[in-house]
């Protein structure tokens, strides 16, 4: 009885382990303040926001302060740490690191894979405008919460991009189910209608047919008729048709305007650059 008591508590251990392992595994650590800027119990909120949005966005976001750049510049620390750690979702790595950067003063924000395009330069600068006001005020954390509520809200704007649609499962064998009622039913009918057809053509053949003699010399007559064609007039009409004239120069002022309307209507840029491991990231900072 103690053994059986004994594995039944071993069993119960294992599986609350491997649900709280399972649980780790789905919010994996995303929020590292080296700098201790911020309270543990604000860090484990950024990771509760940044957990949400991975899951909704399927994109990967970082979040680290650090006293010490390791002798590197601000965008240099960032692509770096994002690359080097793993971070990324599919094989464009798409993701972005928020960064303050006490060793350089610099606030700094890396983007990589689909995120490049998604936060343009222009919404680059809008994002350290808002995080600007709070790390100079020493509100670290507000800093963080309030650039992912903002990447949040053009996340949303975007949300009809390919990158934000969920993939659709593969359908699996579609299953159909027949009534046996109209099984039966059509077998019946089927064998009732090949029954009248044989019963008929049975009947047909059992018929008699009364034989009569036809003199076919008498009823096949050949007659044959000439026919002719004779021309009464002949007019010919001629119509004169000019040579086609060139139009190049206008075809030419057409393609020049359709490729002057093609490269205006694209109005947002994103600026890119490698990083050390050869990847391309895009992003932004400014010092404070």
């Amino acid at each position: 009885m103690k053994k059986i008591l004994a594995l039944v508590i071993f069993l119960f251990l294992l599986t609350q382990t491997t649900i709280l392992a399972a649980t780790l595994a789905e919010e994996e650590q995303r929020v590292f303040d080296y700098a201790g800027l911020m309270s543990l119990q604000q860090c484990e909120q950024l990771q509760k926001l940044v957990a949400e949005y991975q899951k909704q966005y399927n994109i990967d976001i970082v979040i680290v302060t650090t006293n010490d750049a390791e002798g590197k510049s601000s965008m240099e620390y960032a692509d770096d740490f994002f690359d080097y750690n793993g971070f990324g979702v599919g094989e464009n790595y798409d993701g972005l690191l928020l960064l303050i950067d006490m060793d350089n003063r610099m606030i700094y924000i890396s983007t990589c894979g689909n995120m490049i395009s998604i936060l343009y330069d222009e919404r680059i600068e809008e994002l350290l405008d808002i995080q600007y006001d709070y790390v100079v005020a020493g509100k670290y954390y507000e800093s963080f919460d309030a650039a992912l509520k903002q990447i949040d809200f053009y996340f949303k704007q975007d949300a009809n991009l390919p990158i934000f649609q969920p993939e659709s499962p593969p359908e699996g064998p579609k299953t159909f189910y027949i009534d046996p009622f109209w099984i039966v039913a059509s077998i019946l009918t089927g064998a009732g209608i090949a029954a009248t057809i044989v019963f008929k053509i049975q009947n047909s053949y059992d018929q008699e047919y009364a034989v009569i003699a036809i003199d076919y010399h008498k009823i096949a007559k050949l007659k044959m008729d000439l026919q002719t064609d004779t021309l009464i007039d002949k007019k010919t009409t001629s119509l004169y048709i000019p040579p086609v004239s060139s139009h190049s120069g206008n075809d030419s002022l057409f393609s020049s305007s359709n490729s002057s309307f093609s490269s205006s209507s694209n109005s947002h840029s994103s600026s890119t650059h490698p990083s050390s491991s050869g990847t391309t990231h895009g992003g932004g900072g400014r010092s404070f």
